[in-house]
């Protein structure tokens, strides 16, 4: 008999109103939509950095503790910048020239051993390592154009 079919629901509202039954939250994954939307942010590190090559290995070692899990070195050749992508988007722009000179040992390495501060100590991330050429990306008359 379906006279009332949302008669179930009607009646564990009532119940959940008198307190008589407490509230059975359904599985949620603890994240709420609204809880962490915001945009990137963009934050100058003041401590210096240093690059330290050793055979084909490739360090990065900065006295500086991240607010957040470093995802990957970015470093862009045409403006010498070097930034740290965090894993939540935020960017934090570093105080480190890397030499044109270098440009090929770099552009041949795409990992990269970051070593920063942590809690206690010292902690190390073996993190992408992405070079932008934009230079080359450009067509050879545009580039003589300079």
């Amino acid at each position: 008999m379906k006279i009332f079919p949302n008669i179930k629901d009607f009646l564990n509202s009532l119940l959940l109103i008198l307190g008589v039954k407490k509230d059975e939250a359904p599985y949620s994954s603890g994240v709420t939509p609204e809880e962490d939307v915001r945009e990137p942010a963009s934050n100058r590190v003041n401590a210096p950095a240093l690059f330290l090559k050793s055979g084909i290995d490739l360090a990065l070692v900065i006295d500086h503790r991240f607010h957040d899990v470093p995802c990957w070195v970015e470093w862009s050749m045409s403006d010498q910048t070097l930034c740290v992508v965090m894993m939540g988007g935020d960017v934090d722009l570093l105080k480190a020239k890397v030499a044109r000179t270098e440009k090929d040992f770099f552009k041949a390495k795409n990992r990269v051993l970051l070593v920063s501060n942590d809690h206690k100590g010292k902690i190390m991330h073996h993190i992408s390592l992405i070079v932008r050429d934009h230079e080359a990306a450009q067509p050879a008359s545009q580039a003589t154009e300079k």
